[in-house]
């Protein structure tokens, strides 16, 4: 591995009021056994040893993610204290019939289980769509769960995850969470997060995960049909997105993540990928630093839905 493709080349990003210098690319976890899941735990720890020699200090991982917290354990034991990445991960989704806060708190006990560690620097609701605002909020709900992982030592910051812009906003709202990690939202073809989430998160001072940024594949390789089911105004920006880049959409992925960089709002990008090449090929896209003005504009010009 060469020194130019290596984060530390890059001034870190202070990731909200936790105060954290992270580095603008992170690794999701997800697919850390491959898409497949067939990729054995020990490769997909040599995985997370390599991303930590390119820089990478910050890993976000779930306990719906497969084997992805045992696999980031066994890569833990292999790397020395001084040099371990943050570490944030997220609860499973608490069923409605069972009592949530509770329910938070076990889960985060069996991550850290399955992590082999004392406490993670960021635990988080998963999804926050499947809960509701009064299931989080309210009495009893998926926040007093986390404060109870708080209050016994096991996490530091506390976050949320998901898709709505709109919801996660008003929990950003309530001042009461350190993280937020948005996906499927902010990228190439769409910048709904731009209306309402990012601006709450800099009110509130709160650090932002951008993940996905190749939109689950589709600015990394061909999708047929599947560009085809895509909302209208999504395949609409796609074919501005193709005229300013003068690339096919397939080929944008480099550029999507530059893209994100370009936003100081954003403070972590996160990588899902079980090769190391993505990585490096990640942190190549932003090397150069943010888009000129000019590129930027003409970027955000082709999205019809953000504010920025």
């Amino acid at each position: 591995m060469t020194d130019v493709l290596k984060l530390t080349d890059l001034p870190a990003r202070r990731f909200g009021r936790l105060g954290w210098p992270v580095r603008p690319i992170g690794l999701g976890g997800a697919w850390l056994r491959g898409r497949d899941g067939r990729l054995s735990i020990d490769a997909g720890a040599q995985t997370v040893v390599a991303a930590v020699e390119l820089g990478i200090d910050l890993i976000d991982t779930s306990i719906r993610y497969g084997d992805s917290e045992l696999v980031i354990g066994a890569a833990l034991s292999q790397i020395a204290p001084a040099r371990r990445p943050r570490i944030a991960t997220k609860s499973q989704v608490i069923p409605a019939d069972q009592p949530t806060a509770d329910g938070v708190l076990r889960s985060c006990e069996q991550s850290l289980q399955r992590l082999g560690l004392p406490r993670v620097d960021l635990f988080q609701i998963h999804e926050v769509e499947q809960y509701g605002y009064d299931r989080i909020i309210g009495p009893g709900g998926a926040l007093e769960g986390l404060r109870r992982c708080q209050a016994a030592g096991l996490c530091e910051g506390i976050g949320v995850t998901g898709r709505p812009p709109d919801l996660l906003a008003r929990l950003l709202q309530t001042g009461e969470f350190d993280a937020v990690l948005t996906y499927y939202e902010y990228d190439l073809v769409t910048s709904a997060a731009t209306r309402e989430l990012l601006p709450a998160a800099v009110q509130h001072d709160v650090g932002v995960i951008a993940g996905s940024p190749a939109r689950m594949g589709y600015f990394s390789r061909p999708m047929g049909e599947r560009w085809a089911r895509q909302p209208a105004p999504v395949q609409a920006a796609r074919y501005r997105i193709e005229e300013v880049l003068g690339c096919p959409i397939h080929e944008t992925a480099d550029a999507a993540i530059r893209y994100l960089y370009s936003d100081p709002r954003v403070h972590n990008i996160s990588i899902g990928s079980s090769q190391i090449g993505s990585l490096q090929s990640a942190i190549q896209a932003v090397l150069p630093g943010p888009f000129d003005e000019a590129t930027l504009l003409r970027l955000r010009g082709a999205v019809s839905d953000g504010a920025w």
